[in-house]
């Protein structure tokens, strides 16, 4: 199933958003009578626990840590995010009891009053990658391997897909176990409309971190997944050299 993508990328502004949108669900199911009365309250406090389980272990890595509360935090993260889009699928995005000034407030998308059917990306895109400081990777220059006079159309953006290299083990199966063989192989994604976008892998320096990058049309929906570009690897950068290095996938 596609869920759109309203869920920030970057760990503070994943803990901002959470914490927002955990004290608006509340607010709207506990009035008396509650605003959203078709919201169960068991499940806003569902989606409570998941946020104070995140907030707990985000916490945790701001200081002296070790690689368990880093296996905490990501756990509590993949957890977290599959509730708030479950939540957010299930009571927000469609349901008739909710306003658009609702959806805005609580930080989901607004619905598409339009019904159009989405353009399907028909080329590949690529980007280079700089390394500008430890731990540090960043992708820019995202754009398309044009042929002809064949461009990237307005409405587009880009999904770039990325996995570690790592043991795959049973507390923590978001890692590769093996060098991917498509994008579909790949467990994380995050989806922008800009020409870069800069990952912080604080924690993992010296590991191995695979991409592959498609452009998506931004109304989503079937038809919007245009085909993947090529896969790349890079090394995490543990050291800082003084040079940023750059390489383009060819």
């Amino acid at each position: 199933m596609h869920y759109p993508d309203f869920i920030p990328a970057t760990d503070r502004e994943f803990d901002s958003f959470f914490e927002n949108y955990d004290q608006v669900a509340a607010r709207k199911v506990s009035g008396n009578p509650p605003e959203w009365p078709h919201v169960p309250p068991e499940r806003a406090g569902e989606l409570h626990r998941h946020y104070l389980a995140w907030h707990e272990a985000y916490l945790k890595v701001q200081g002296p840590r070790s690689s368990a509360d880093y296996l905490a935090k990501r756990e509590a993260a993949a957890a977290g995010r599959r509730a708030l889009r479950d939540f957010n699928n299930q009571y927000v995005l469609y349901a008739r009891e909710v306003t658009d000034a609702g959806r805005e407030e609580i930080g989901a998308h607004v619905r598409d009053r339009v019904r159009t059917k989405p353009a399907a990306p028909g080329l590949q895109c690529r980007g280079d990658l700089y390394y500008p400081g430890i731990h540090l990777v960043e992708l820019r220059n995202i754009r398309t391997i044009a042929h002809g006079e064949e461009r990237e159309r307005p409405g587009w953006g880009v999904r770039i897909f990325w996995g570690i290299m790592g043991e795959n083990t049973e507390g923590d199966r978001l890692r590769l176990s093996a060098p991917p063989r498509s994008g579909y192989d790949l467990p994380h994604s995050v989806f922008t409309g800009r020409r870069r976008y800069r990952f912080d892998f604080d924690g993992d320096s010296g590991k191995t971190v695979w991409f592959c990058l498609r452009y998506e049309n931004k109304k989503g929906g079937p038809g919007s997944e245009g085909p993947f570009g090529p896969l790349f690897s890079s090394v995490i950068p543990s050291l800082l050299t003084g040079v940023q290095g750059a390489w383009a996938p060819q």
